[in-house]
């Protein structure tokens, strides 16, 4: 018989080392768990002031499957988990480390990774390594960057990435098809990369407390988003001023004719460059516009109304200063086509029933 127990719980006692935990361990193997060391299968050893978990510690413990040391001091993390066939949560929160052990990519079962609250100033690359892990948490560290093959993490589901300094989001991003929850707040973000809109199974979004002033316009049309939280970014307080306030040049001009009057061309007609050109054009963000536009464009902010209480500005580009126009439930505030601002209001009603019902929350003031 193999003894019942499998916990072992020796938060807050002040351990420095780990040889009291092993004592612990040793006290409470049963004979027959000599021949297949089953306990413990979790070790919460938080709260602590314990500085290393030595290797020969590590691999003590051959059948664990949860560890916690979180809270505790440790600067490093000696290689050996990689040897632990069936670990699936490792929790060091609350540390001091500011690197990984390069095995910790090999281990075999890891399916939960906690490193907030650490020192790290770097993405640790070993984790691009780990496509089986689905849950993993970076929060309050220094991260300023993410690598763009974040996107090999293929497994994850969650991504807590709050408070660190991330200026910019990879578009990679998006192709971690699996995740449903990101966490983003507390950073120093401007904006978004488009792509975010393509993670279709994303269900709650932390943007808060950031450097957010508008959102990509598809972001109304994720259809499993249901949480969005943006409070503390300035949105609506300060917009991008520096535009061209200028005629478009006549190359543009001309150009626009062409595209929107559908004038044929071809290699016979026209050199290479102007045809590259021509293909560069971006279409009009107006639905009721036919129009294109290649370097010289307007923003407009349209203001979204969710649930009937809450709006957020999401940007568009517009072909013309004179390019407006209205979506039944949203409201035109702001539109930055000259040194000027031209502000409209437009009037609600029922028929945006079905956005709304897409956005279950949007928390702005909720804490």
């Amino acid at each position: 018989m193999f003894s019942s127990a499998v916990d072992l719980r020796a938060s807050g006692k002040h351990y420095e080392t780990t040889d009291p935990l092993s004592t612990l361990i040793a006290s409470k193997r049963t004979s027959e768990d000599e021949e297949r060391p089953d306990y413990p299968r979790k070790l919460n050893a938080s709260r602590n002031i314990l500085q290393t978990l030595p290797n020969d510690f590590i691999l003590s413990l051959k059948c664990l499957v949860e560890l916690d040391v979180s809270d505790n001091r440790l600067k490093t993390i000696d290689c050996g988990l990689s040897q632990l066939p069936e670990l699936k949560v490792v929790d060091v929160r609350g540390n001091h480390l500011h690197s990984l052990p390069d095995d910790i990519s090999n281990c075999p079962s890891l399916l939960e990774l906690n490193l907030g609250e650490n020192t790290f100033e770097a993405f640790p690359m070993q984790l691009l390594e780990m496509p089986r892990l689905k849950q993993l948490y970076l929060g309050s560290n220094k991260i300023a960057n993410l690598p763009s093959d974040i996107k090999k993490m293929t497994g994850l589901e969650v991504l807590f990435l709050g408070g660190n300094r991330l200026q910019a989001i990879p578009h990679e991003i998006s192709e971690l098809h699996l995740l449903h929850s990101l966490a983003l707040c507390h950073n120093v973000l401007t904006g978004l990369p488009l792509a975010v809109c393509e993670m279709h199974s994303l269900v709650s979004l932390q943007l808060h407390n950031n450097r957010l002033e508008t959102l990509p316009p598809a972001l109304l049309h994720m259809q499993n988003l249901r949480e969005i939280s943006l409070r503390n970014n300035p949105l609506v307080s300060r917009f991008v001023r520096d535009h061209v306030d200028d005629v478009p040049p006549l190359q543009e001009l001309a150009a626009r004719t062409i595209k929107k009057a559908s004038v044929p061309y071809s290699a016979d007609s026209l050199p290479s460059i102007l045809i590259n050109y021509l293909d560069s054009s971006q279409r009009c963000d107006n639905p009721e516009c036919l129009g294109v536009y290649f370097h010289v464009f307007y923003r407009q902010v349209k203001f979204v109304d969710f649930c009937g209480k809450y709006r957020i500005p999401f940007l568009h580009y517009l072909c013309s200063p004179q390019c407006h126009y209205s979506v039944p439930g949203h409201s035109s505030a702001f539109s930055t086509a000259s040194s000027s601002s031209q502000s409209s209001e437009d009037t609600g009603d029922e028929s945006d029933a079905r956005e709304r019902r897409k956005m279950r929350r949007v928390l702005i003031a909720e804490p």
